[in-house]
């Protein structure tokens, strides 16, 4: 095919047909009629040779195809770098700056780092938006190759060359554990510690990060009678049962609650190193720089 042939334009319909799953939709968001958006489909498929979007099963919500999910995240990847070629490396002004982020952030990360950015975006630069997505490692990794996250805060990320990292914050693991249970006023030694009943934070079951992959190095395994996929959960489970729960130490530092005792792990662990993500696509990214500079200055205040 001619590229000459194509519009552009059309990418950008893609992506917001494709992420909306709905022509409707998809034209809301980009401010055009429904006529248009579904010529622009009909123009889309006669490209790609393919549906992309077909109507689910007992006139269901419109689904993409598989070969259109295949292409969305080459598709967002490549109006990412048109974006990145158009605009100026120095014209950026925080004060001034118009645009939306797509940041990945677990409910615990939120919690330690984002109130005080927050804070900060909306009186240095008002005009940056922000997405914040919850996914598990594997799936972070995936959106940031291909374009649908543009930075990612965590910790043990293996993206690769194609993924850039710095740290912003140190930290380590403790246990919590209900001020009234009998745990909290045993002696841990290791042996005790992995027979307690524990609540295990995970966000997918290949989630070994902090704990699990410390102890199954040295062949050991916790006893865990309950996984939850949010920190946020932790405080109020703990609390109300006999369950012992890991987590990291700046977060039990922000509960500050009677009813919770925190304790040492009888172990070993390494450090944690809170890290911010992102793909070397926007390496020279100016706002994306400025952001990430936010972040490690207001997380180094902490």
């Amino acid at each position: 095919m001619d590229l000459r042939s194509v519009d552009l334009n059309l990418l950008v319909v893609f992506d917001a047909l494709i992420s909306e799953r709905s022509v409707t939709r998809g034209a809301e968001r980009l401010g055009i009629g429904q006529p248009a958006a579904s010529h622009a489909l009909a123009r889309l498929r006669d490209v790609f040779d393919d549906p992309l979007l077909v109507r689910g099963a007992a006139g269901r919500a419109m689904q993409p195809t598989d070969r259109a999910l295949a292409l969305h995240g080459e598709v967002v990847a490549v109006l990412a770098d048109v974006a990145r070629l158009v605009r100026h490396r120095d014209a950026f002004e925080p004060a001034t700056a118009s645009r939306r982020l797509r940041i990945r952030s677990s409910d615990l990360i939120a919690q330690l780092f984002l109130p005080r950015f927050v804070s900060h975006l909306r009186t240095a630069a008002p005009g940056i938006a922000l997405d914040v997505v919850h996914l598990n490692p594997v799936d972070t990794v995936d959106t940031l190759r291909a374009g649908t996250v543009d930075m990612a805060i965590s910790t043990g990320l293996d993206g690769g060359t194609a993924v850039a990292s710095t740290s912003i914050a140190g930290d380590q693991m403790v246990a919590l554990v209900a001020a009234n249970a009998p745990a909290a006023g045993q002696t841990w030694t290791l042996e005790a510690f992995l027979n307690l009943p524990h609540l295990k934070v995970a966000l997918s079951p290949a989630d070994h990060r902090f704990v699990d992959g410390a102890l199954a190095a040295r062949g050991l395994k916790r006893r865990v009678e309950m996984t939850v996929p949010h920190w946020l959960l932790v405080p109020d489970i703990v609390a109300g049962s006999d369950l012992v729960a890991t987590v990291p130490e700046r977060f039990a530092r922000t509960l500050q609650r009677e009813d919770i005792v925190t304790r040492p792990l009888p172990f070993h662990t390494d450090p944690i190193d809170w890290r911010i993500y992102w793909h070397q696509r926007s390496a020279a990214d100016q706002g994306m720089i400025w952001v990430r500079d936010q972040l490690v200055r207001l997380a180094a205040e902490f």
